[in-house]
């Protein structure tokens, strides 16, 4: 992700986004023994107010103020992983930056209340309580997480939804996400994959959880 957005440029489209992005992915791969079973990759990449999750693209493509959203991941000796993050091309807006802030929050509490002998709903219940009390009440998703590891898909359950009484077990693999899709705004992804230990959820991927700004290029 990092590696595609410093081929950025104006202009680029989502499937422009898309294209850095397996350049990036097979530049990591390439000479690098830890990844010799690497095998594919996948990107889900939105560009400012294109918000499917998809390759569409706004009119005139990339431009100063929008939001990158990134939902991808690849495959390694068979094991698939999901992730996901979010950039600001140029300064965010007001509103853009507090969306996230709140979002990245809730995901936080989500990750957090995964620990073991724990409902696996209540990390949902927790994380849209928290984005609910703090301005955005109406915000509602199916769920804010999945297993992962078993199948070759990259989603499975049980899913981090409201009516899952499954209990966390040590051991698990999740990817926990709080996303939104919103034209005005743009979408916004932060996503982790965790394993569960006696202590709880640890975090297995490095980026930063801040809303990364980076300067337009032409």
């Amino acid at each position: 992700m990092v590696g595609a957005m410093e081929l950025a440029r104006e202009g680029m489209t989502a499937s422009d986004i898309r294209a850095a992005y397996q350049i990036s992915v097979a530049t990591a791969a390439m000479g690098d023994p830890r990844f010799a079973g690497y095998t594919d990759n996948w990107v889900l990449p939105t560009v400012g107010g294109t918000t499917s999750a998809g390759y569409g693209s706004t009119a005139g493509g990339l431009a100063a103020g929008d939001l990158v959203k990134f939902d991808c991941g690849t495959t390694v000796h068979g094991y698939r992983s999901d992730g996901g993050r979010t950039f600001a091309f140029g300064q965010p807006s007001v509103e853009q930056q507090r969306l996230y802030d709140v979002l990245a929050d809730a995901q936080r509490i989500a990750r957090e209340s995964l620990v073991p002998g724990a409902r696996i709903g209540d990390a949902f219940v927790n994380a849209i309580a928290h984005v609910h009390s703090h301005g955005y009440p109406t915000f509602n998703r199916g769920h804010v997480g999945h297993s992962i590891g078993i199948d070759t898909f990259h989603e499975e359950p049980p899913f981090i939804g409201p009516g899952c009484d499954v209990l966390v077990e040590t051991g698990m693999v999740f990817a926990v996400e709080v996303p939104t899709y919103t034209p005005d705004v743009g979408a916004i992804m932060i996503e982790d994959l965790v394993v569960i230990r006696d202590d709880g959820a640890e975090l297995l991927h490095t980026l930063p959880h801040d809303l990364t700004v980076v300067q337009p290029r032409v």
